[in-house]
């Protein structure tokens, strides 16, 4: 199954509802199921592992589990005030430095015994992380999935989503526009059409592709 969270403008709990891409499906009925105890879930940047993983989390949480998230302050690792939870979710850890990495080891055991569900993100597959072998060697021991970047057509349905969950209207030149201009990863493509949108409201015009023109030009002056 495959990418990236649609909304990513924080309205509310992050959801898989978003998602998109056929060959992402498998991916996406894993998280949702719960039948893989320990996922690991990796892909190139821009392709959606965070929101994912916050999807992920939330959906434990409306559960009533106990989660950790695991984000950018990697630290963390090395100074848990306790390690009892129903989920951990670790976002990047390739990014570890060595300590970091020890102790992901140490921890990852502790849960592994406790029956504590588990996710991991990264931009590499666990045999090329920059870490310790004894770390790939458990990130190998999960479920692993490679998310897969979506086609033109499967982002145009994306930004369909979205303008529909966020009540806008945009006609189709407005997407293949922001297709052939640009960033083309779809986290860059929905905050820029989320940016539009704002932008068009605060104007009190329609979205228009002269508008978005606008919009670009004086996001880049």
């Amino acid at each position: 199954m495959k990418q990236l969270i649609l909304d990513l403008s924080a309205q509310g709990a992050p959801s898989f509802d978003g998602f998109a891409g056929e060959e992402n499906r498998e991916l996406l009925y894993a998280l949702r199921s719960g039948e893989e105890k320990n996922l690991y879930v990796w892909g190139a940047h821009g392709l959606g592992k965070t929101h994912l993983l916050q999807a992920w989390l939330a959906a434990a949480e409306q559960a009533g589990q106990r989660c950790l998230h695991i984000g950018a302050d990697k630290q963390l690792l090395c100074r848990l005030p306790e390690s009892d939870y129903d989920c951990v979710a670790v976002d990047d850890v390739h990014l570890c430095d060595e300590a970091q990495a020890a102790a992901l080891f140490t921890l990852f055991n502790q849960w592994r015994d406790a029956g504590t569900r588990m996710l991991f993100t990264a931009d590499v597959p666990p045999r090329a992380l920059p870490l310790r072998e004894d770390v790939r060697t458990r990130m190998g021991w999960c479920t692993v999935y490679e998310i897969r970047p979506l086609n033109d057509e499967e982002k145009m349905l994306a930004m369909h989503e979205l303008a529909r969950s966020r009540q806008m209207y945009a006609d189709d030149d407005i997407y293949r526009y922001l297709l052939r201009h640009g960033s083309r990863d779809l986290p860059t493509l929905t905050a820029t059409l989320i940016g539009f949108d704002n932008y068009a409201l605060q104007q009190g015009r329609r979205m228009t592709l002269p508008l978005l023109k606008q919009f670009l030009q004086q996001d880049h002056s």
